[in-house]
C-alpha cells in the first residue's frame, strides 16, 4: 500500500483545520419501519430536512376501507402483520435522509407507492442545495406519460435543479414500484422494477447520505429501504479498464510505453 506522510515540522505555519481519519466499512442499511411497541422515536435513524413525515400503519388503511375501526376489540395488530408500518411523506420538495455524509459508492432502493406528484430517491445528500435525485412524476391526467428523471441540485450552480437524464413509462395511482440507483466511479445507473432505465457518466462529489423526496399534496409511502456498498467495477471501455489495472502482461492497452 501507498503511505503518505509529512513530518510535523514541515507543516505550513498557517495550516487549515486538522485532518482526521474516518474508519469506514462496507455500507449496509435496511429499514422496513417495523418499530418496537412503545418506541418513542418512530423515525429512528431518519432526519427530516423538509416537509411532513411520519409512519403510516395498515390500521389506518383498514379504518379507511371500513374493514375495522380504530379501537375495536380486534384491530389490526403489528404482531400479525408482515408489513404493518411504512414511511409516509407530503409537502413541497419534502426531504428526509439517513446515513452519513461520507457514504459513497452505494446502491439504494425502496418500494414507493406512487400518487399524482413527484417522488423518489435522494442520494449523495450534503444539504438542501447539494444532492442528487432519481424521481417519478405522475400527472393527474392519466393519459400523460409518467416521467422518470435523474437530476441534481448544486450550490455551485445557484442551488438550481439540473436534469441529467430522463425517460418515460406508464404508471397508475396507488401502484407500488421499486426504483433503484447505483453510484460508483463517476457513474449513476437507475432501474425501475429491475428494468434499467438510465445510465449516466457524471463527475460525483466525495459522497453523501441518502433518503427520499416528495412533492405532492397526497401522502407518498415508502417501504423496505435497502442500501449497500456498490462493488461493481465500471468496465465500459479500455480507458476505464486501464484505470483499475494493477499489472499488464503484454500490450493490451494501445500506446503504452
Amino acid at each position: 500500500p501507498t503511505v503518505l506522510c509529512q513530518p510535523p515540522n514541515e507543516w505550513p505555519a498557517k495550516a487549515g483545520p486538522p485532518c482526521r481519519h474516518q474508519k469506514v466499512g462496507a455500507i449496509y442499511f435496511h429499514d422496513d419501519f417495523l418499530v418496537p411497541t412503545n418506541e418513542p422515536n418512530l423515525l429512528g435513524a431518519w432526519q427530516i430536512q423538509s416537509g411532513d413525515w411520519g409512519l403510516h400503519s395498515v390500521k389506518e388503511d383498514a379504518a379507511g376501507q371500513k374493514t375495522t375501526k380504530i379501537g375495536d376489540l380486534a384491530p389490526a395488530d403489528v404482531e400479525f402483520s408482515a408489513n404493518f408500518y411504512c414511511l409516509s411523506g407530503t409537502g413541497t420538495v419534502g426531504l428526509i435522509t439517513a446515513g452519513h455524509p461520507f457514504y459513497d459508492q452505494y446502491r439504494l432502493e425502496s418500494a414507493i407507492r406512487v400518487v399524482p406528484g413527484e417522488m423518489g430517491l435522494v442520494f449523495y445528500f450534503q444539504d438542501m442545495t447539494n444532492y442528487f435525485a432519481f424521481t417519478i412524476r405522475l400527472e393527474k391526467d392519466l393519459s400523460a406519460p409518467t416521467r422518470l428523471t435523474l437530476w441534481r441540485v448544486s450550490s455551485g450552480q445557484g442551488g438550481v435543479r439540473r436534469q441529467l437524464a430522463a425517460a418515460t413509462t406508464r404508471l397508475t395511482p396507488g401502484q407500488w414500484v421499486l426504483p433503484r440507483v447505483a453510484i460508483s466511479a463517476n457513474r449513476i445507473r437507475c432501474w425501475l422494477d429491475d428494468v434499467p432505465v438510465l445510465d449516466v457518466a457524471c463527475e460525483l462529489p466525495p459522497g453523501g447520505s441518502f433518503g427520499f423526496l416528495v412533492d405532492s399534496t397526497e401522502s407518498v409511502r415508502f417501504d423496505d429501504v435497502l442500501v449497500k456498498s456498490e462493488d461493481d467495477l465500471n468496465l465500459r471501455d479500455p480507458a476505464v479498464i486501464k484505470f483499475f489495472t494493477l499489472l499488464e502482461n503484454g500490450s493490451f492497452f494501445p500506446g503504452n510505453q
